[in-house]
């Protein structure tokens, strides 16, 4: 019963991430002066089905550091909606990567999130459009939660952000994964810590720095975020073995050892959160719900 318990409250939990982030991204479209159909694409796009799972990871960072219920206001003010901020920024960037990833040039996929990609609903041209505004506006909203740091550290959190999606991350991995190449062991854990775990990793880094976080949980939610993000990633190919006959990690490895791999990196992941100088409860919940998901 106690496994149930701790799974129906992390669903809950994130739930009430999905509730909070939508909400608070749907506010900022409202307000900007942006035309109709540009709107309509940009919710269609960052607003329908899905985990949160990134802003999941900023939100419980900033509250597992030991600060997060103390911010500014509690939970409804100033200081929250700076989070609040930061996780929707950080979405943004996620669903701008699905936009791109979907396209003819890229995996011409024409479903995301059980729904038409947002290239076959709208056109082509549009859906690279969606996708820079995503990318632009996840950024917009990153550079707004930080306002009430140090110049100093909200410059360096900026250029985090910059390297965690761009070519030395998330996009740097898009280059290598459009080869469509054979690669080694090393290279496909080098592609994934890039498309995938870098953003695990700013959504942490960005948490734990709202929340006031030191040195030594800012390197131990860092490490954790890598390995989690490395056995999401497998997961989600594993998943995807049945019905696609396409070149992945799972699949290069074999579904045995993708699973004790899984198995592997998810050990590590909850190690690093052994001692953690704060209550890392949902981030370790987290762990052993990616790992055995079905979907």
């Amino acid at each position: 019963m106690e496994g149930w318990t701790d799974r129906n409250e992390l669903l809950d939990a994130l739930t009430e991430v999905k509730r909070e982030v939508d909400s608070y991204l749907t506010a900022s479209l409202d307000e900007m002066p942006i035309e109709s159909r540009a709107r309509e694409m940009l919710v269609y796009a960052a607003l329908g089905e899905g985990k949160r799972l990134r802003p999941a990871l900023l939100l419980w960072a900033c509250q597992s550091v030991g600060r997060g219920s103390s911010l500014p206001g509690g939970s409804s003010g100033s200081g929250w909606q700076s989070v609040l901020a930061a996780a929707a920024g950080v979405e943004c960037l996620h669903a701008f990567s699905l936009v791109h990833d979907d396209l003819p040039g890229m995996d011409n996929a024409d479903q995301r999130r059980g729904k038409p990609s947002v290239h076959r609903v709208f056109g082509v041209g549009e859906a690279i459009l969606v996708g820079d505004a995503l990318f632009a506006l996840g950024l917009q909203l990153i550079a707004r939660s930080l306002v009430a740091l140090s110049v100093l550290e909200a410059c360096q959190l900026m250029e985090e952000a910059c390297r965690a999606v761009g070519v030395e991350g998330m996009i740097g991995g898009q280059f290598v994964d459009i080869e469509a190449r054979r690669r080694d062991e090393e290279g496909w854990r080098w592609l994934n810590e890039r498309k995938t775990a870098r953003l695990f990793q700013l959504a942490l880094r960005l948490g734990t720095a709202l929340g006031g976080g030191d040195d030594t949980q800012q390197r131990i939610l860092q490490r954790y975020g890598l390995e989690l993000g490395l056995a999401f990633q497998l997961v989600d190919d594993l998943l995807d073995l049945p019905g696609e006959d396409v070149l992945s990690w799972a699949r290069a490895l074999g579904p045995d050892e993708s699973r004790r791999r899984v198995e592997e990196y998810s050990r590590s992941a909850l190690a690093h959160l052994e001692g953690f100088p704060g209550e890392p409860r949902f981030l370790r919940l987290l762990v052993t719900y990616l790992a055995e998901r079905k979907r």
